[in-house]
């Protein structure tokens, strides 16, 4: 499980502790990940007539996740075939609430800010899927799967 770490820096840049796999005797147990320009750079204000994960890869956003985390276990399990948006988007508003907990003057506020991750991390989660996907993402959901097993379609999966 990580841990996050403030840096104190009032821009809100945030840094989340990950568990090192050192065999040293003495190593220090984790490993500082700053994710905050990786959030910055997620935040799709503007289109510009771009389609939504154009304009996320513009930005960098794409570029800045794989630079925050491209060497660690999240990145490789992200970029599995096997991975999905839904177990992605998990991981990112797990760390998001970690990271935010307690900012907050009331249940109201505190409220809203999951309301935030929520929908921030479905937002990042989609994007970074797309991406690693090459621009394909098919996921079927449980309740389409129904569907199809209970209609008289004949279908495959791939």
């Amino acid at each position: 499980m990580r841990k996050h770490v403030s840096n104190g820096t009032p821009t809100g840049m945030d840094i989340v502790l990950r568990p090192t796999n050192s065999s040293h005797p003495n190593a220090l147990g984790v490993e500082r990940i700053e994710v905050g320009p990786a959030l910055k750079k997620s935040r799709v204000g503007r289109l510009h007539g771009r389609p939504y994960p154009v304009q996320f890869r513009n930005q960098g956003a794409f570029d800045a996740w794989k630079q925050a985390l491209g060497s660690g276990p999240e990145w490789t399990r992200w970029a599995d075939p096997e991975a999905t948006c839904w177990s992605i988007r998990q991981e990112i508003q797990q760390q998001l609430n970690v990271m935010r907990a307690g900012r907050h003057d009331s249940m109201e506020a505190e409220a809203r800010a999951q309301v935030d991750a929520r929908i921030e991390s479905i937002s990042i989660s989609a994007n970074l899927k797309y991406e690693l996907q090459k621009g394909a993402i098919i996921e079927s959901t449980p309740a389409l799967e129904t569907l199809l097993l209970n209609s008289d379609m004949t279908w495959t999966c791939r």
